[in-house]
C-alpha cells in the first residue's frame, strides 16, 4: 500500500509541478478554463485523497498490530487454559486419593471401635487379675 500511496502522490506531485512550469506559457482563456474546472479541483482532491489514504494505512497498520496482539493473546489463554485443565485433573486426582484414603480411615476407626469392648473387657480381667 504504501507503494501506492507513493506512486499517486508522486504523480500528482509532477503533475502540479508541471502546472508551474507552464503557468507562464500557458496563460489564456482557455488555460484557465482548464484550471479552474479540472486541475485545481484535482490538486485539492489530490491533497484529501493522500490524506485519506495515510490515514487509511496508518489504520490499517494498528488493526494489523491489533491482530498480532490478540494473536499473542489467543496463545496466552491457550497456554494458560491448558495449565487449568492440569490443574483441574490433579485436583481430580487428589480428591479421588482423599476420597479413599476417608473411606480407609473410616473402615478403621470403624474396627477399632469394634474392639474397645474387648480391650475393655481384657482391662477388666487384668486389674482383677492384680487385686
Amino acid at each position: 500500500m504504501e507503494d501506492v500511496i507513493w506512486r499517486i502522490t508522486r504523480q500528482s506531485h509532477d503533475l502540479q509541478d508541471l502546472r508551474l512550469e507552464i503557468r507562464g506559457l500557458w496563460d489564456d482563456e482557455a488555460a484557465r478554463e482548464i484550471n479552474s474546472r479540472h486541475l485545481n479541483p484535482h490538486e485539492t482532491e489530490s491533497e484529501e485523497l493522500h490524506h485519506a489514504l495515510g490515514q487509511q494505512h496508518l489504520a490499517l497498520q494498528e488493526a494489523e498490530n491489533r491482530l498480532n496482539q490478540i494473536g499473542d493473546l489467543a496463545r496466552l489463554a491457550y497456554q494458560l487454559a491448558e495449565q487449568v485443565a492440569q490443574i483441574l485433573q490433579m485436583i481430580d486426582q487428589e480428591s479421588r486419593n482423599a476420597h479413599a484414603r476417608y473411606e480407609q480411615y473410616a473402615e478403621n476407626h470403624a474396627a477399632a471401635r469394634s474392639l474397645l469392648p474387648i480391650v475393655y473387657e481384657e482391662i477388666k480381667k487384668a486389674n482383677q487379675s492384680c487385686s
